[in-house]
């Protein structure tokens, strides 16, 4: 992020290998994003979701996708979180198939057009 930027927002990221989620976080913050991570364990996630409350959740898909996808499902599930942009980020379309089963109104993007559909949600939002 350049001096003087305004911060677009605050991300929470689920993915369970903690060596490539900091790399994405690293990426996401240097676009002007807040980004918190959870890489080892799916309820510490979920209470953290809740209590902080980010403007988006990013699950990545890419390893243990049922995890991401269970995490994805009970926050819609939840009063307290169902208003949540959850955001899953996958380029392989049979586990997004797997998603819209399940979640019809999931949200997708690539890896790379990640902070492209952040920036959207977020004018959404606002």
């Amino acid at each position: 992020m350049k001096r003087g930027e305004k911060l677009k927002g605050s991300v929470f990221i689920v993915h369970w290998k903690s060596s490539e989620t900091n790399k994405y976080a690293k990426n996401l913050k240097k676009e002007g994003w807040i980004v918190e991570t959870e890489s080892q364990c799916g309820m510490r996630a979920f209470e953290r979701i809740k209590r902080d409350r980010p403007d988006a959740v990013v699950i990545y898909l890419n390893r243990l996708p049922k995890r991401g996808r269970e995490i994805g499902f009970t926050l819609k599930k939840i009063k307290m979180t169902s208003n949540l942009p959850v955001v899953f980020v996958t380029s392989r379309e049979k586990k997004m198939k797997k998603t819209f089963e399940r979640l019809p109104d999931a949200i997708f993007s690539t890896p790379k057009e990640l902070n492209k559909k952040l920036e959207k949600l977020s004018k959404e939002v606002s």
